[in-house]
């Protein structure tokens, strides 16, 4: 469960899924006979997808949860060698590194993470480039929707083809599956903080550390609380226990998943993730 779902409201900007909630909108309306209007599709961004709707109801997100310098870094180190920390998960079109507030494409011949890291937080060194390979168009009322991402009329297609991405990539784990699963046995029974992604599916929720996923102990009933949480890097404290639970890879697959050991993390509270920014390569710190 590693894998970036195409709702992620965290590694994708705020004006794209604008520009597809709005485009979405135009279709209908075409299709339920209302009036034809470019104005409602408007705004250029980069992703190609809009949140999914949670079943409760989401709230302003939370301060820390604000964009981070990183993309502007890459963009003033292009053509260079740079190391950035985050977590090796999977988009729709490609490979994504995300950490605190960015997430920028990473380049593998295959699209996606190496199964040995994927879902781990990850140290990644790579060049910084910049493609314009990005499958923009222009929607048009009465024409037919073809694949690629919408954009608003008038808008530079050249310019809105172009993104950020991580090339000869060499990535590697922060911390081996098998520290990870020791540790966590140690900490059962205590109170302890953790470092990882927050995922939600049919309104369960659960947190991948480090590629083991746990179970969180009424999370979206917690003091300032925010659904935009889902699929962003945060830190949760709390009792680590370990329990009958059920399955979280039969989520979709039955109505009663079925019953197996796993890690819970009781009465959690969260808070920002610890950031470790980027770095040209030769002058980072050791991996951490």
């Amino acid at each position: 469960m590693s894998c970036v779902d195409p709702f992620n409201p965290d590694v994708f900007s705020d004006e794209m899924k604008q520009t597809l909630l709005l485009y979405l909108g135009t279709v209908v309306a075409i299709a339920a006979g209302c009036p034809k209007s470019e104005d409602v599709v408007r705004r250029d961004g980069s992703s190609t997808v809009a949140p999914r709707a949670e079943a409760h109801s989401r709230a302003a997100a939370p301060a820390w949860a604000a964009v981070s310098p990183v993309d502007e870094f890459f963009r003033a180190h292009i053509g260079k060698c740079v190391v950035v920390f985050g977590y090796a998960l999977e988009a729709k079109w490609t490979a994504k590194l995300v950490g605190p507030g960015f997430g920028v494409d990473v380049a593998f011949p295959d699209g996606a993470w190496p199964s040995s890291v994927r879902g781990a937080r990850v140290r990644v060194q790579g060049i910084v480039a910049e493609r314009s390979d990005r499958p923009v168009f222009i929607p048009r009322a009465g024409e037919p929707i073809v694949q690629g991402i919408p954009v608003a009329p008038g808008t530079d297609l050249a310019k809105a083809r172009r993104r950020i991405v991580l090339e000869n990539v060499k990535a590697t784990r922060v911390r081996e599956r098998a520290d990870v699963d020791r540790d966590l046995a140690r900490q059962r029974g205590t109170r302890v903080t953790l470092t990882g992604v927050v995922w939600s599916l049919n309104n369960r929720w659960w947190f991948n550390h480090d590629g083991v996923e746990i179970h969180v102990d009424s999370l979206a009933q917690r003091p300032g609380f925010d659904s935009s949480m889902r699929g962003r890097p945060v830190a949760l404290t709390g009792l680590l226990e370990r329990r009958s639970l059920p399955r979280l890879d039969q989520i979709t697959l039955k109505a009663t998943p079925d019953l197996a050991e796993a890690y819970i993390l009781m009465s959690p509270s969260f808070a920002p993730h610890p950031s470790a920014p980027p770095e040209v390569c030769g002058t980072q710190p050791p991996a951490r």
